[in-house]
């Protein structure tokens, strides 16, 4: 964003800094891009494994215990 200003500021230079413009703006998406999908399976990841062990930790406990308890008293 910044460099875009001095960019509009200074229209005259422009065709210089066209090609570092262009390299500019590559690293810094390459960054953003990289952080963004790291940032994506961090949130995604903590949910879905949240998510099934609430209704698998419920059954799981509630199964086992149903035969456990059903043998130990016969």
């Amino acid at each position: 964003m910044i460099l875009w200003t001095i960019l509009m500021l200074i229209p005259t230079p422009t065709s210089m800094p066209t090609p570092t413009s262009m390299l500019t703006p590559t690293s810094m998406p390459m960054s953003t891009l990289m952080s963004i999908p790291m940032l994506m399976p961090t949130p995604m990841s903590m949910p879905t494994p949240t998510s099934m062990p609430t209704p698998t930790s419920m059954p799981t406990p509630m199964s086992m215990l149903t035969p456990i308890l059903m043998p130990t008293p016969t």
